[in-house]
């Protein structure tokens, strides 16, 4: 917008410096409304609407950038329960045949049971029936020692309570206090457990 050219027969009628001076703030005064475009606060307006689109811009930003974040957490607690549940399954079918191994060296030890007794049936003899035994004790043996479980020692040892059962109690002269003597039942350990004590007999006093 052009800005108004003076009124040179308005300034020929100032006969004074007052009114020269108001004629002069009035020209600068419409020089101004020029620049702003127009007098009526719109320019203002314009200023309004602009930094209102701008807020509405970065709050669209935002809202966008939470839903996101929404998102990632949403996706990592699913990922988080997946994994659980693996986790639960993954333990449950390792508790389901945890015995697997020791089992699976064990059926040989039966097989020679069954072949021990077939050959009670046919009539053997009772020296090849006493081998026979022997070898599936043995073989019993190596796989409970291959599984670390290991015999109590117990006869001729102070009694233990930790690792021995007082079944009976008695006195003799023969032999110190709380010296065991017979061992009614043998006891195991396995590893730094005992998973039986061993049930003996222990003599008293002496």
């Amino acid at each position: 917008m052009q800005t108004p050219n003076p009124n040179f027969q308005d300034i020929e009628k100032a006969t004074d410096a007052d009114q020269f001076d108001e004629m002069d703030e009035q020209l600068l005064k419409d020089a101004d409304i020029g620049e702003n475009e127009r007098e009526d606060g719109s320019f203002a307006d314009d200023e309004n609407v602009s930094f209102e689109t701008s807020n509405e811009e970065q709050m669209g930003l935002l809202r966008a950038e939470i839903e996101d974040l929404k998102q990632q957490v949403l996706r990592s607690y699913a990922d988080l329960q997946n994994f659980r549940k693996r986790s639960l399954a993954q333990v449950d079918e390792a508790r389901k045949y945890a015995n697997e191994d020791l089992l699976t060296q064990l059926i040989p030890v039966l097989d020679n049971f069954e072949r021990t007794f077939k050959a009670i049936e046919g009539g053997t003899t009772l020296e090849n029936v006493l081998e026979g035994i022997n070898m599936v004790q043995r073989q019993f043996g190596t796989v409970l020692q291959q599984n670390e479980l290991v015999r109590i020692t117990s006869v001729g040892q102070q009694f233990d309570p930790h690792l021995h059962e007082a079944v009976i109690i008695w006195e003799s002269p023969d032999h110190a206090d709380g010296t065991i003597t017979d061992e009614l039942e043998a006891g195991y350990t396995m590893r730094d457990r005992v998973v039986r004590p061993a049930k003996v007999r222990v003599v008293r006093g002496g």
